[in-house]
């Protein structure tokens, strides 16, 4: 009646056909695992599992834990002969992780840090941010909590907002956690030893810390503190050289290339 519907061209395949995705940020405990396998065992399996064609392999984009029934119990295993219900869907890439979240919001099953780890592949594949809320049917507020769920040293490099979107909540937000990192910031750079640049101790005073020199547990901090630089800095020239700012407590900080160290001066007034 409805060819073009793929609940009307299910399927039953071998379970060795079928495989997990790798972006899934479903998750389910084990009390849920147990009721799932109790379900399927009094009634069936009463939903395809929602696939996409790769070779001779079919990839699961939807109903990941339904797999994993069969896959651990051979009761279940026994009762279709090794066959998993499925349906075929025709998307790519991009698709195919918007519709795995778009099932999993509608269940309201999704852990945040899987939707994190999502929207960065998302953003890695070219997605914008405001094209990832309509997808997901997620509200501004919280994609810019999913991408600081993972810290800014992941998300946010060569990252940028697109302005003609941006709401009042979400310029709130966005002081909210440019606060929240300037005290965490200040600590690192307390912890820090900064060295005076004798190079420059006539024309342009300074100090300043190289990641090769600051211990192992501080880089990841470090990384974090250039990526808010550049997130949330001002731009000024230099020598004809285009350089970002951030100001806090007296000094401006600004990254070397290829973030190698940190510069900071004395803020002059």
């Amino acid at each position: 009646m409805f060819p073009k519907q793929p609940v009307s061209k299910v399927q039953w395949i071998d379970i060795d056909k079928i495989e997990a995705n790798d972006y899934n940020p479903n998750s389910v405990a084990q009390n849920e695992m147990s009721l799932l396998y109790l379900s399927i065992k009094n009634d069936g399996y009463t939903q395809p599992i929602v696939t996409i064609k790769k070779g001779d392999q079919f990839v699961i984009v939807d109903g990941f834990h339904r797999y994993l029934v069969m896959k651990n119990y051979q009761d279940i295993y026994d009762r279709t002969e090794g066959k998993l219900p499925i349906v075929v869907i025709d998307k790519d890439i991009k698709e195919r992780m918007a519709s795995t979240i778009r099932h999993n919001r509608a269940r309201g099953k999704h852990s945040v840090k899987g939707m994190a780890s999502l929207v960065f592949s998302m953003l890695e594949e070219g997605w914008e941010d405001a094209q990832i809320c309509k997808e997901l049917g997620m509200e501004a507020e919280e994609l810019i909590r999913l991408k600081h769920v993972t810290g800014f040293s992941k998300l946010f490099e060569n990252t940028e907002y697109n302005k003609a979107w941006t709401t009042r909540r979400q310029i709130k937000l966005e002081k909210k956690f440019k606060e929240e990192g300037l005290e965490r910031f200040r600590a690192f750079i307390n912890r820090m030893s900064w060295r005076e640049a004798k190079t420059w101790a006539i024309t342009a005073p300074h100090s300043y810390i190289m990641k090769v020199k600051i211990p192992e547990a501080e880089k990841e901090p470090f990384m974090e503190f250039c990526n808010f630089i550049r997130q949330f800095g001002y731009k000024k020239m230099w020598w004809k050289r285009e350089f970002t700012y951030v100001d806090i407590d007296g000094y401006k900080y600004w990254c070397m290339d290829d973030d190698v160290g940190i510069n900071r001066e004395v803020k002059s007034e």
